[in-house]
């Protein structure tokens, strides 16, 4: 797990893109199972006037996060609130936003690949057009367009049409991405133990909800609600589903979970 030690943070707002070298960024994503958009709040540290003042209420906004280079997308949204202040000696920008990943998805695309290009390769293409990092991307097909292809409608058909001739499965869930062979993944889950990321458990006793435990873990880009974690623990061991949770920029994810 020694890739874990490089942590990367990218903020996407309109054309522009900041990271977490140099700059310091706080984060926090909420999720959840409602239908109503969830609000995350991102901080970056000592802007320059000219990125502050490009930032607007309304603009679109993207939080790709991870380890090295297994980045993912854990925010679409749109920019709902900034304020900058003063924390000592550095500057605050504060972004709150609301997650709304269909409308990136909905987006009208129209481009034509060249002969010779993958099915992976126009996936990846077109999710980066719109500041997208697939959560996961695993095609059991390996088309190969060899006359070409010509990219044409929203983002979200276009994708499905190509995931669905390499009898593959598109997965939406909040803001996660996920491109998997058939139902492999929703079968069996991500494993998670002391040697993939679990850091504790903790037994709730709600009785007013669902969630029968709170799981901490190492940030891991792909959970979000529905998401099923099969956990190998001495307090805990089979199958949870995930009910709601936060992805934070301790680079740790915490949710509540249901025992299935």
């Amino acid at each position: 797990m020694s890739d874990m030690f490089f942590r990367s943070v990218k903020v996407i707002i309109g054309n522009r893109i900041w990271d977490n070298d140099p700059l310091d960024i706080d984060f926090n994503v909420k999720f959840d199972t409602d239908q109503i958009p969830d609000e995350s709040e991102i901080t970056i540290y000592n802007l320059s006037r000219d990125s502050i003042n490009y930032i607007k209420v309304g603009m679109n906004i993207t939080v790709n996060a991870g380890y090295d280079i297994d980045r993912g997308t854990i925010l679409n949204g749109v920019v709902a609130k900034i304020e900058t202040t003063r924390d000592g000696v550095d500057k605050k920008t504060t972004i709150k936003a609301l997650n709304v990943t269909t409308q990136y998805l909905n987006k009208k695309i129209n481009k034509v690949y060249k002969g010779g290009v993958s099915a992976e390769f126009i996936i990846r293409d077109l999710l980066e057009s719109v500041g997208i990092r697939p959560n996961l991307l695993k095609l059991q097909d390996k088309i190969i367009y060899q006359r070409g292809y010509n990219a044409n409608g929203k983002l979200k058909d276009v994708i499905n049409t190509i995931v669905r001739q390499c009898k593959s499965r598109l997965i939406i869930r909040n803001s996660a991405i996920i491109i998997t062979t058939k139902d492999t993944w929703i079968d069996e889950g991500f494993l998670l133990n002391k040697d993939t990321g679990l850091i504790s458990i903790e037994k709730l006793d709600k009785a007013d909800g669902i969630s029968t435990h709170k799981i901490e873990m190492l940030l891991n880009h792909s959970v979000n609600p529905y998401t099923l974690l099969r956990v190998e623990s001495s307090v805990l061991n089979g199958l949870v589903l995930v009910v709601q949770g936060e992805h934070n920029s301790n680079f740790t994810t915490s949710v509540e979970v249901r025992v299935l």
